[in-house]
């Protein structure tokens, strides 16, 4: 895992899109921090329960204690590491470094993650944001937490609530922080459990139960800070006994995070560090009660979608294995009366299920989008799926039992809308579907399902000359370029693959290809990575992401997406803050991929439906796992 590490250390550059934006350029940083901050954890617990069962060492155990009542009685900030940090506070169990360019310079800071505790059914995570002794900038935790249109631009300082949550592979869920009314949280109110609604709703209706962020970036010059902040955040209980936390948008998760039971983090009142919960409300001390002012819950399936050229779609969650027709391809706009093609689609369906279904029951679903009332909804996608189930029932082999289920618009696959509320049409066609669900097969059936759709053709991107650190580099162009060719266009770095057993991580990154920073696209810069629901503010356009990435296997037919947990979180850079701008360093993404074992060596990056990229055989032979 050290590989990860030293990688997001060495070219974790973003750029924060709150601020006016001069370039970005990699930091040089250390490369020992999270692994050995953990690790020393461990050996420590590990070493001194060997010592106390083997020797009653009565001197050593009174050094022990002299040393730490000297630690106890330490006052203000230490450096450590490059970083200014409180006295009080016990070693990181992880940490991970971050950097932006801002007006100010390049803005640094350090992610640590001080404690992550279960007690119950409900886990404690926190987090401190420290300074660097030695940069142009600090890099504010409201710049680079936050959902860039949830928090704090244009909004109300409490709305500053940070974009965290907890990957659990144990359980594949992703757990988001307990959620609260708008303007009700309370830190000394007794918690009060229940599941989040699942309608769809206005997430600024809700706010996390925990701390905020506060510090906006700011011009630094390696002056030792009065204080440092100080964010809890508390989840429902991980089923594992390591998750990793994936910090917000645009930062790498910190992987493989210890859980630790009934072991709360217990801090001194200090002046060295902040806690904000509110627009002008501090704490002097972590609540003692875990959840307190909490009252939802929401855990995510994490999910692998995969699809064919003809618009099939499949997702495998821990539980089950879920496989969509499109309902255009079933259904006229509206209407529960199936097509005339619409028998021959739903016999390739069952063949597949006779193949990977025998002698289960199947639940034949209907989904739609997010035009019209929920009433409306509710009705049509039951209709359609007694619609779909009717004629199903007639092709599938004995053994094979059928029960039908509406979801309206409440379990889409995609977001329906980006991150200013505005249809994502693309998304909600993907939407409309009918869905098999049925338990996971080893049996992998030959049938296909011929919808009729076509996959629209992909320009292949250019190849250019290779940038420093990468595998190799292209050139995307505007969708929309004109013969003149004025539309600016965008370098992509392809730069690593790291597999971690079924995981597989792909690092990429962007430039200016003549290697400038001074560019402006005014807006049109997000039609290069196509929309996001994260979004890059209440204003800007959508920025660079990797959402729309996907792995085409040329052989298989097949398209892989990033993981996700719903569809709120995609483990992937969801934007990149740099606004509409283009650099001269490149800007590092990410995306997360669970590939079949089956996947084969012939395989491209899909950029949207602007690019193609062909991956070399460097990076491919990871991906494929040979």
């Amino acid at each position: 895992m050290m590989r990860w590490v030293q990688w997001q250390r060495s070219a974790a550059l973003f750029c924060v899109g709150a601020v006016a934006l001069a370039g970005c350029a990699p930091s040089d940083t250390e490369e020992d921090t999270a692994d050995q901050g953990e690790t020393r954890t461990e050996e420590s617990d590990q070493d001194t329960g060997d010592e106390a069962e083997e020797s009653p060492d009565t001197e050593g155990e009174a050094e022990k204690d002299s040393a730490d009542e000297s630690d106890a009685d330490e006052e203000g900030m230490t450096a450590a590491d490059g970083y200014w940090r409180p006295a009080v506070f016990p070693e990181p169990i992880a940490t991970t470094e971050v950097s932006a360019r801002t007006e100010d310079g390049l803005a640094e800071a350090q992610l640590e993650v001080l404690s992550l505790d279960r007690e119950g059914d409900t886990a404690r995570l926190v987090l401190a944001w420290t300074p660097p002794q030695d940069a142009e900038a600090f890099l504010g935790a409201a710049d680079a937490l936050p959902h860039p249109s949830r928090g704090g631009r244009g909004f109300e300082a409490e709305r500053n609530a940070p974009r965290v949550a907890l990957v659990d592979h144990s359980s594949d869920e992703v757990l988001e922080p307990l959620w609260v009314e708008q303007d009700e949280f309370d830190p000394e109110a007794s918690p009060e459990r229940e599941d989040f609604p699942e309608a769809e709703v206005d997430a600024m209706d809700y706010e996390c139960a925990c701390a905020r962020a506060s510090l906006r970036t700011e011009a630094h010059a390696g002056e030792e800070p009065e204080s440092v902040e100080l964010i809890y955040l508390d989840f429902p209980a991980p089923e594992g006994d390591e998750v990793d936390v994936l910090p917000g948008r645009w930062i790498e998760p910190v992987p493989s995070v210890p859980v630790s039971d009934s072991e709360p983090l217990e801090l001194p009142e200090d002046e060295t560090y902040t806690i904000t919960v509110g627009v002008d409300e501090t704490l002097d001390q972590l609540p003692e009660e875990y959840g307190a002012g909490g009252r939802y819950e929401r855990r995510l399936d994490l999910t692998a979608r995969s699809e064919t050229a003809e618009g099939v779609n499949t997702i495998e969650d821990e539980d089950s294995q879920q496989m969509s027709v499109p309902a255009d391809v079933l259904f006229d706009f509206g209407s529960d009366e199936l097509d005339s093609e619409a028998h021959s689609i739903i016999e390739d369906a069952a063949e597949i299920l006779n193949d990977e279904a025998a002698g289960q029951t199947v639940t034949v679903e209907g989904h739609t989008d997010n035009v019209g009332g929920e009433e409306l909804n509710q009705d049509l996608s039951e209709r359609r799926a007694e619609a779909v189930a009717e004629v199903l029932t007639d092709h599938l082999d004995s053994g094979i039992e059928l029960e039908t289920e509406g979801h309206a618009f409440h379990r889409p696959l995609v977001p329906n809308t980006d991150a200013e509320g505005n249809d994502i049409e693309e998304n909600q066609a993907l939407n409309r579907r009918v869905s098999f669900r049925y338990e996971p097969s080893e049996e992998r059936s030959e049938h296909r399902i011929e919808t009729g759709q076509e996959a629209e053709e992909i320009p292949e991107a250019e190849e250019t000359d290779t940038a420093e650190g990468a595998e190799a580099s292209f050139l995307i162009d505007h969708p929309d370029s004109d013969e003149n060719g004025d539309d600016p266009q965008v370098r992509l770095d392809l730069l690593q693959v790291e597999r971690d057993d079924d995981l597989v991580t792909l690092r990429v990154a962007y430039a200016h290809p003549e290697g400038t920073d001074e560019t402006v696209f005014d807006g049109l810069f997000s039609a290069h990575f196509g929309p996001t629901p994260y979004g890059g503010g209440p204003v800007d356009p959508p920025t660079p992401n990797m959402v729309n990435a996907s792995v085409l296997d040329l052989e298989a037919g097949e398209i892989h997406h990033p993981v996700t947990g719903g569809t709120d979180h995609c483990l992937c850079t969801g934007f990149s803050p740099s606004g509409s701008e283009l650099f001269a360093d490149p800007v590092p993404m990410y995306a997360q991929f669970r590939f079949p074992e089956d996947l084969s060596e012939d395989l491209e990056l899909r950029i949207g439906e602007v690019a193609r990229l062909p991956l070399p055989e460097s990076l491919t032979d990871e991906l494929s796992g040979s």
